[in-house]
């Protein structure tokens, strides 16, 4: 039995025989945010999710944790306010998986909003946010605009704003979260599916859970104080699981989805948020080579596990690109990856998709059950924090400070930007060496994995044996690696979409190693040739089904 496979065991019994203080079930930021904060208040948790860590709603973002700019055209002052300060603070815990970027803004004729507007925008959004005066807005020329973004629509050009965002890798934010969580004794689990919950001798309040095991089968029942509803888009269906409560939907889903384009065909070398077509706001981001254009906002009621990827959707998302940016030849037929996701929207009747509020809310049922909903990625830990306020006053707690405001995630425990920049530099050098690969290669995994970079490179030399045995890429073979002995993957699509993300940003090469990659995976967990039939026609599936698009 392999190491990972042994962990996990040990982790079921763990979860069997303790009486846990607080359940979280939900596996995406909030729930693993909640988590965190819980264990690091010594509150006794376990978290339970029935697939991977962020394979939701937080693993297919934007990739973004901004400030919520748009948001001030829908009023929504504290929510920009909070999600301002919160960028700045999940970028000093997590150095190696946020960092700052410009932005830039055109302004054309005609345009909703014009230089004098969106100066007086971003002053107001900047100072809702706290934003650092190094940070700060500056607006550009119709000359300077163009020098940075050639590939503008020239027309009407007037000129643009340079502010600045913060980028992340979603998956991995949330990996961290989840690693960071158990770092602070948290219990989590992957691949667990709660199926129904047990109540006390009243039969009106819910005493545990009962949990299948999605690799084995086995059927657990786990008893807590109190149980956590943090599922994000499968909310609802959670709540339904409640015998007490009558089944009433609190959430809206709206799916976004994001096309990804080759560099050559798309130019682009600082990332552009501009107005779409029909008015709404559009970002293009450079990423790894790539492009990545997103996204849209449509009510969605289809598969919350593999929301669809619609053509019509891709071709609205061309064409804004292509009445913003010199492309006049671009297609879907450039598209080279996708992603959908769904926006676990708090339910207000009336309103259109782009109108209903980001904020969260918190509500509990007679039973006890606990749910949170709605929010962004950018505002997990003030949801986590909040959530576990309210599960302190659920088991007559006295609520300990939050710590997670100065608490560091797993593989982010850096002093300063300074110091993090050092260690980049020092350990791309050296994996340069161990893995005989060109400096980008050796400093992507550097940021990817920060100070975790070291346990990374404790695998090389048995990494190096599964390399030749399956004539795989070093780089690949070690992050295969490590993601099953030390990032809880199971599934092949755990490694190539949420621990690397190359099914987005490199899957011409994913093509031809994902046979090999599974087969190595399969050896590492003692997985059978089934197992191994299974992922790979599951790989195969998903991209035959955007070559289908």
């Amino acid at each position: 039995m392999s190491q990972s496979i042994s962990s996990r065991e040990e982790a079921l019994q763990k979860a069997l025989h303790e009486h846990w203080d607080v359940i979280i079930i939900g596996g995406g930021a909030t729930g693993c945010g909640t988590a965190l904060d819980s264990a690091s208040r010594g509150l006794k948790t376990l978290l339970v999710e029935k697939g991977d860590f962020a394979s939701g709603t937080s693993g297919r973002s934007t990739k973004l944790i901004h400030g919520g700019l748009r948001y001030l055209k829908n009023l929504e002052v504290g929510l920009v306010r909070e999600v301002g300060k919160e960028r700045a603070i999940l970028q000093r815990n997590a150095r190696h998986l946020v960092y700052r970027d410009p932005m830039f803004l055109p302004v054309y004729d005609g345009g909703e909003l014009g230089r004098t507007s969106t100066a007086i925008a971003l002053w107001v959004y900047e100072w809702l946010a706290g934003v650092d005066a190094a940070e700060r807005r500056k607006m550009l020329s119709k000359e300077e605009t163009l020098s940075h973004i050639p590939l503008l629509q020239k027309e009407g050009l007037q000129g643009s704003a340079k502010y600045f965002e913060y980028r992340t890798d979603d998956a991995r934010l949330t990996l961290s979260l989840a690693l960071s969580a158990q770092q602070q004794g948290a219990t989590v689990l992957n691949y667990t599916a709660v199926e129904n919950f047990t109540y006390d001798d009243s039969a009106q309040h819910i005493t545990g859970i009962v949990l299948k095991d999605q690799i084995k089968g086995q059927v657990y029942t786990i008893k807590a104080k109190c149980i956590v509803n943090a599922a994000g888009p499968w909310v609802d269906h959670i709540h339904a699981l409640d015998k007490t409560t009558k089944a009433e939907t609190k959430l809206k889903g709206s799916r976004g989805i994001h096309i990804v384009l080759s560099s050559f065909d798309f130019p682009l070398k600082q990332a552009v948020y501009f107005d779409a077509i029909d008015g709404r706001m559009v970002f293009a981001i450079p990423r790894e080579e790539k492009v990545y254009v997103g996204t849209t906002d449509v009510f969605y009621e289809g598969s919350l596990d593999n929301p669809v990827v619609p053509k019509k959707e891709m071709d609205y998302l061309i064409a804004c690109v292509k009445a913003k940016f010199d492309l006049k030849s671009l297609s879907t037929e450039h598209i080279e990856s996708a992603w959908s996701g769904v926006r676990p929207l708090v339910l207000e009747k009336g309103k259109a998709e782009g109108k209903i509020s980001r904020k969260d809310e918190l509500f509990i049922a007679k039973s006890g059950l606990l749910t949170i909903a709605g929010g962004k990625l950018t505002g997990y830990r003030k949801m986590a924090e909040r959530a576990t306020d309210k599960i302190c006053k659920v088991l007559g707690k006295t609520s300990s400070a939050c710590k997670t405001e100065k608490l560091p995630l797993s593989g982010g425990e850096f002093l300063s930007d300074e110091v993090f920049e050092k260690f980049v530099s020092t350990k791309t050098i050296e994996l340069m060496t161990l893995l005989n690969v060109m400096s980008y290669e050796a400093e992507l995994l550097v940021r990817r994995y920060g100070k975790q970079v070291d346990a990374l490179i404790a695998l090389i030399p048995q990494s190096a044996y599964y390399a030749q045995k399956y004539q795989l890429a070093k780089p690949i073979a070690i992050q295969v690696l490590y993601a099953v002995e030390k990032e809880m993957a199971l599934n092949a699509k755990d490694v190539y979409i949420r621990r690397t993300s190359d099914f987005y940003f490199r899957i011409e090469q994913l093509k031809k190693s994902y046979k090999p990659m599974i087969a190595m995976m399969a050896d590492c967990l003692s997985f059978d040739s089934t197992w191994i039939k299974e992922q790979e026609e599951e790989f195969e599936t998903k991209v035959s089904e955007l070559k289908g698009r």
